[in-house]
């Protein structure tokens, strides 16, 4: 017999952990990660820009130019964070707003939870309308596993935004199974708790645009749908029109649907269009079990929407999105978006505007490719620490037993469920991307672990071992990201180059600091300006995101006998042409003396060092002559830019 929890000890002990997990020393290791630094800059330059600039607000920039690949909610958070504690936005803000935001998460976790699998006091499942323990217990271990999941702490660790998505959008997937629920049983709109979602989709559409809103229509209404989907439809002497009201009966029937004949061709036929798409998306053999799984989604659509291909469910569809709001809960922030583009395009012009965003949806959106879904299985495997594990054990639980829980539990399935659906068919595999459906996995874990604790005749052991890993995980990863990260790999951050190159008898001018086919923003951070990067005369395969300045500019800057200090590759990684850079810029006739510097550099992923190197015109050659042609080589790697 599980025991009432209070929520004030529960919010209190989880605020705890949080701060132990996220919050300790988070500038302890420096800016390594690609997205972080870009962040960071462009919130240290909208703050500046805001003394003089109060548009600052509305356009975000890099370098004095419009950055639009993300809406400006994160930066608005850091220069908050800033203003507050009355200092320039820097490193701290960053990290504690992704911090903040990774606490605010896991506690809009705990209220989802307990609300999602909290009794209904009719109905058939009001056998559970005692045992609102189990939902309390419910939402205490979920929002304990989701805590100290693996790559939960990561993204509340590391200065990347799709943490930010956390809070808005589980707030907004309760509020919606709130507004599912009063529907049900008063036959009424619930106006607030519907706005509440449109508010709450609109900060997470403020985070990252349009595709914020995917997991909340997939958690949200795909939860509303998938229950209809798989619930017998009431009569047809009792169907409903679009214009007649709705009884708890004839919009939630707990027993199960019969398939039908043509549920079966659905499933058939979209496992052979999904299949058949990711077949042309392959490069190799390697990909058919990319191909397999991109199938297994299809044929999970088609069943779906065979399912729901019945009039009676139609109509229930209609009626509850109707009285939930969807149009105003959905395309209400996506107006508050297009509202925003349109304000920046009035200041910068339209084309700027359009140019940026396409860019944007051609590099984040990408159909049906293989690889997709065996990354984001693996991240799931693993992603949410205890909570993936024990959300494995749920299946199985939940196939073998068939547990009766309450009805709003179908979210959960829906945000796990389709959201893996959802992100393997229209995304490249990134499990970052991943980030809003960690919640949705520690809640389902969370139902097995306390239905195991339940149900055993030790449950105190049972507890205690799982609240030991909990504590493990927290107190592990917190001492990884406050000292080990940075014992291991203080290589990977230029921070201290950088202030080597500022502190040393090297002489330096910081506006004569560039690189060299290579380009990174944590540079450019620590600097406190964009440092130049200049890529060879002759293109060479695997630079990219480099330029557009090369060898030859450099060479006519130094024509009046100054001098350049340039960052460049020590060596070259295997995947790219074996002519070192310094060799590079020794035939384009400039005289290379490498630099004494002590602090270790690395990029590609800390495979190779980093060296400076000071250049200048050679005395036995005129500046200006061309460089000699040189036959590129044939392989190609991405560089540490992106």
């Amino acid at each position: 017999m599980l025991q009432r929890r209070s929520i004030l000890p529960d919010l209190l002990a989880l605020t705890l952990l949080c701060a132990l997990t996220y919050a300790l020393l988070p500038t302890s290791h420096g800016l390594t990660n690609w997205q972080e630094a870009k962040r960071a800059l462009v919130a240290r330059e909208m703050h500046d820009r805001l003394a003089t600039d109060p548009l600052a607000w509305v356009v975000p920039t890099d370098n004095n130019k419009p950055y639009l690949a993300k809406p400006p909610l994160i930066y608005w958070a850091q220069i908050a964070l800033a203003t507050t504690l009355g200092r320039r936005s820097g490193e701290l803000e960053l990290r504690l707003t992704v911090a903040i935001a990774g606490w605010l998460g896991v506690l809009c976790t705990y209220f989802t939870a307990r609300r999602l699998f909290s009794p209904w006091d009719d109905g058939p499942d009001a056998v559970l309308s005692d045992d609102r323990a189990f939902a309390e217990h419910v939402a205490w271990w979920s929002s304990l596993l989701l805590a100290t999941g693996i790559l939960y702490v990561r993204s509340s660790r590391i200065g990347e935004l799709d943490i930010l998505l956390v809070p808005f959008t589980v707030a907004a997937i309760g509020c919606i199974a709130r507004a599912w629920r009063f529907a049900v049983q008063h036959e009424r709109t619930p106006w607030l708790t519907a706005l509440a979602a449109t508010a709450l989709t609109t900060g997470a559409v403020l985070v990252k645009g349009p595709p914020a809103v995917l997991t909340i229509a997939l958690a949200g209404y795909g939860g509303i749908a998938l229950n209809i989907a798989l619930n017998r439809p009431p009569a047809r002497r009792r169907a409903l029109t679009p214009t007649q009201t709705a009884t708890s009966e004839s919009l939630a029937i707990p027993t199960l649907a019969q398939p039908r004949p043509t549920t079966a061709i659905a499933s058939v036929l979209g496992f052979m269009t999904f299949a058949i798409a990711a077949f042309f998306r392959a490069d190799s053999w390697r990909d058919i079990p990319g191909i397999t799984i991109l199938g297994l989604c299809g044929s999970l659509v088609g069943t779906f929407l065979a399912l729901l291909a019945d009039r009676a469910r139609i109509v229930q569809l209609w009626t509850i999105f109707s009285r939930t709001l969807l149009v105003i809960v959905i395309g209400g922030p996506l107006l508050v978006f297009y509202g925003w583009t349109r304000a920046v395009a009035h200041l910068i012009g339209t084309a700027n505007v359009t140019t940026s965003l396409g860019e944007e949806v051609e590099d984040n959106l990408r159909l049906f490719v293989p690889e997709s879904p065996l990354v984001n299985l693996e991240a799931a495997a693993y992603g949410v620490g205890l909570g993936s594990i024990c959300a494995a054990l749920f299946i199985v639980w939940f196939v073998r037993t068939r547990p009766i829980l309450p009805r709003t539990w179908i979210f959960a399935a829906a945000w796990v469920v389709l959201g893996l659906v959802g992100f393997s068919t229209l995304g490249k595999g990134v499990p970052r991307y991943l980030t809003p459906l960690w919640p949705g996995i520690a809640i389902l874990g969370a139902a097995w672990l306390t239905s195991t604790i339940r149900d055993s005749s030790r449950p105190k052991r049972i507890a205690s071992v799982a609240l030991s890993i909990v504590l493990v995980l927290s107190v592990g990863q917190s001492w990884w990201y406050a000292a080990g990260r940075e014992m291991k790999y203080a290589d990977r951050s230029p921070r201290a180059l950088i202030a080597e190159l500022h502190d040393s008898s090297l002489e330096i001018d910081f506006a004569r600091l560039g690189t060299f086919e290579f380009s990174t923003p944590q540079l450019d951070f620590y600097a406190n300006r964009a440092l130049e990067s200049f890529h060879d005369a002759t293109p060479r395969p695997g630079i990219r995101f480099v330029g557009p300045r090369t060898i030859n500019d450099l060479r006519a800057d130094l024509a009046d006998g100054s001098t350049y200090v340039l960052l460049l590759r020590a060596r070259q990684p295997s995947s790219m042409e074996p002519r070192l850079a310094q060799d590079c810029l020794a035939d384009a006739g400039l005289q290379v003396e490498k630099l004494n510097v002590r602090t270790p550099f690395t990029i590609d992923n800390g495979r190779v060092p980093v060296i400076a190197v000071r250049v200048r015109a050679a005395p036995d050659r005129s500046p200006l002559d061309p460089t000699p042609d040189r036959t590129p080589g044939t392989s190609g790697a991405q560089p540490d830019g992106r």
